[in-house]
């Protein structure tokens, strides 16, 4: 299935620089902007593939949430892993093994806080940005283990902040211990959206992809559609063009992919390198190859 999307333009106005020495400054390019380590995978491809082929686009994926359904960062470095995998699947596909490429991991500033970088090292045009919030649970109403905080809540005003999982990795005894707020990021919405907009102005898109703005409406998961709500904020005044995905409604709508095709194959297998690292995908997580079709 193809996610069906929709575009919106705006004018343009001006925004403050980031500071975020160690991202490589790419422009001419994509930005997508997720909330989970699978979303782009899923719903954002192929469109994801066929930038990633071209060796010339500039390509940033930012990732707002840890993905971690109230779980530990370990999980969460899983699935950002297993993200890894998939995109150097696609940056050398041709629907062989996936490649196993290495990626230079360090940390930056946006907004005044930590974020994770990790920069594909066959091609440094490509790479990703994780901010490890809290991952809302379906209806928005988090988990107990990052207090019941969620984007949701933060986006409508029933938190001031939300706390990130840790950025600067630590030993797991250390994790157990009482939280130092030195490995944490604190965002407040205008703070998130500002760590946005910085990496908008340190990127320069002429393209931000994103998830479904409307997918409150839609029964949508509230990590999803807020994602979308901020970067329509942010994104919005400057004149970039915007392209949402319609995520969970496309279950029941008619399929628009050809399951013949290579580019069913390559997103397929794509989405399984990425399987390999998520345990908690029970179906699907031991696929090699996409199965033949009969």
């Amino acid at each position: 299935m193809v996610p069906p999307s929709f575009h919106q333009n705006s004018t343009s106005t001006s925004s403050n620089e980031v500071v975020a020495n160690t991202m490589n400054q790419i422009f001419i390019g994509s930005l997508y902007i997720v909330a989970h380590a699978d979303d782009d995978l899923l719903f954002q491809n192929p469109d994801l593939l066929t930038e990633l082929k071209n060796q010339s686009r500039c390509m940033t994926s930012m990732y707002l949430t840890a993905g971690n359904a109230g779980l530990d960062l370990d999980y969460v470095k899983s699935r950002e892993t297993g993200s890894k995998a998939a995109y150097s699947f696609m940056i050398g596909s041709d629907a062989s093994q996936p490649r196993h490429v290495t990626w230079t991991t360090t940390t930056a500033s946006l907004a005044d806080q930590r974020v994770v970088i990790e920069i594909n090292n066959a091609n440094p045009n490509v790479q990703k940005v994780w901010l490890r919030i809290p991952d809302g649970n379906y209806l928005g109403n988090g988990y107990p283990a990052s207090n019941n905080t969620s984007l949701r809540k933060l986006y409508n005003g029933e938190i001031e902040d939300i706390r990130t999982l840790p950025i600067v990795d630590a030993p797991v005894a250390l994790r157990r211990q009482e939280p130092m707020d030195t490995l944490f990021s604190t965002y407040t919405l205008d703070g998130l959206k500002q760590a946005i907009s910085e990496l908008v102005v340190l990127t320069k898109p002429v393209v931000v992809r994103t998830q479904d703005w409307r997918g409150e409406g839609r029964s949508d998961h509230s990590d999803h559609y807020t994602t979308a709500k901020l970067v329509q904020d942010v994104v919005g005044s400057k004149g970039i063009d915007i392209v949402g995905y319609v995520q969970y409604t496309i279950a029941t709508w008619p399929v628009n992919l050809d399951l013949t095709s290579e580019n069913y194959t390559q997103k397929s297998n794509a989405f399984f390198a990425y399987a390999k690292y998520d345990n908690q995908e029970v179906e699907i997580r031991d696929h090699d190859v996409v199965p033949t079709l009969s």
